[in-house]
């Protein structure tokens, strides 16, 4: 990253040879304040007109293959934050975001996506003290990364959690052929996506994200308290593959044209899936969003002092309630190991508080790195890492997703021969 340590180093000479001259000024003009005063104002001027020079000019949108490297992930988790906000400006403005839930699930968006309502979850501080990495449930199965699935090993791991296979081979799948599209349908069930064999293999292999909005409402824990990350849409798309596009361009013409953000609507349709090729997308290559002045109970950082519905007692400063900050500050001067690479603390609404970072540093739709047609907008330039169209990575996941349902197959044959 000596590109970014460049940056600093620049800055930090220009305003030593301000000094320079400043000192020199008190030398020469040692008998007449009015000159030394008007000496010193025009050297502040000529400094200010030097910063913003060389900003203005290493502050620019990246070359494809600037980004490639600039981007990965290690290099991304080096930076310092303000180093990292500095680079976005070179970026397209797009973002994808994932909401983890920390505290009580004190509400759902949706019917079928309710589990664990009313419980406390850990979520943030498990990711925390493990890898530090978002997973799919691919990868937190069997601990290996998509391109693995040739691994037979791996692939037993992720069945034997399979409930419908433990109890022996399913009468679906007795006697019959163990095609991918019986297979696939004795894994998703009803679902009219996770039942398909493409459909399953991308979805269980992704990390899903929102693009241009947060999900708090949808998959969140604690109202006012939430934590959620985000990542420039260029970071995920050239690291990582991706299974859908940020919208249609109809959309983009339209919300544009609005001086909107495209897919910012927070809905269930909003659902970018993004597939690690390594192994989880770490957190330290993105933002860390946690709540700041919110009063949480001490002991666990969640807003409720106690939680029982309707009855729930929230956290005061009468029963020894502390401002979320200061709580997670703490947490990290215990746990300094769990510390993300780059924090930023939080009042109010999730999405505007992403919009007024973002607005606050110029990272915005018309900014230095925006894209100046609509033509590729919805990859960021990175078509070729999306899943679909005839491109490699989509003949890649092909392969990959036939190599698993082989290997299933073969699982079923093994288990069912045992058993006779």
């Amino acid at each position: 990253m000596h590109r970014w340590r460049k940056w600093n180093d620049e800055l930090s000479q220009i305003k030593k040879r301000q000094q320079e001259s400043i000192d020199l000024a008190y030398s020469g003009y040692a008998a007449n304040e009015d000159a030394i005063q008007a000496r010193i104002n025009a050297i502040g001027n000529e400094t200010h007109v030097k910063e913003e020079t060389f900003i203005n000019s290493f502050v620019t949108p990246l070359e494809k293959e600037q980004k490639r490297e600039l981007l990965a992930f290690d290099n991304l988790a080096k930076l310092t934050t303000r180093e990292y906000l500095d680079l976005w400006k070179g970026l397209n403005p797009y973002y994808l975001s994932h909401v983890t839930r920390q505290g009580y699930r004190d509400h759902a968006g949706m019917v079928y996506h309710i589990a664990g309502k009313g419980e406390f979850h850990d979520n943030f501080k498990n990711i925390m003290n493990s890898d530090k990495k978002l997973h799919s449930v691919w990868e937190s199965a069997t601990g290996k990364g998509m391109s693995d699935v040739g691994d037979e090993t791996a692939v037993d791991r992720y069945l034997q959690q399979k409930t419908f296979l433990k109890n022996g081979v399913p009468e679906s799948l007795q006697d019959g052929e163990l095609d991918e599209g019986a297979l696939a349908a004795a894994l998703g069930g009803m679902h009219n996506i996770l039942n398909q064999p493409d459909g399953y293999w991308r979805d269980r292999t992704s990390v899903h994200f929102m693009a241009n909005a947060i999900g708090d409402k949808y998959y969140g824990a604690e109202d006012d308290n939430e934590i959620f990350f985000i990542y420039p849409a260029d970071v995920l798309a050239s690291q990582c593959y991706t299974t859908t596009d940020l919208g249609s361009t109809e959309d983009y013409a339209y919300q544009k044209a609005k001086g909107l953000v495209p897919g910012k609507k927070a809905d269930v349709h909003n659902d970018y899936s993004v597939m690690p090729r390594e192994n989880g997308i770490p957190l330290d290559a993105g933002l860390v969003f946690l709540p700041k002045n919110i009063l949480v109970n001490p002991e666990n950082g969640s807003k409720y002092q106690t939680y029982d519905g309707e009855n729930s007692v929230l956290a005061s400063v009468e029963n020894g309630g502390v401002r979320a900050e200061q709580y997670w500050e703490q947490y990290f001067t215990e746990h300094p190991e769990s510390r993300p690479a780059h924090i930023i603390y939080y009042d109010g609404s999730p999405e505007r508080a992403v919009r007024d970072l973002l607005k606050a540093e110029g990272i915005v739709v018309g900014g230095a790195g925006d894209l100046n047609d609509g033509s590729d907008w919805y990859d960021c330039g990175w078509g070729e890492n999306i899943t679909y169209g005839g491109t490699i990575a989509e003949q890649q996941v092909n392969q990959e997703r036939k190599i698993f349902f082989e290997k299933m197959a073969q699982y079923i044959k093994r288990n069912e021969t045992s058993r006779k």
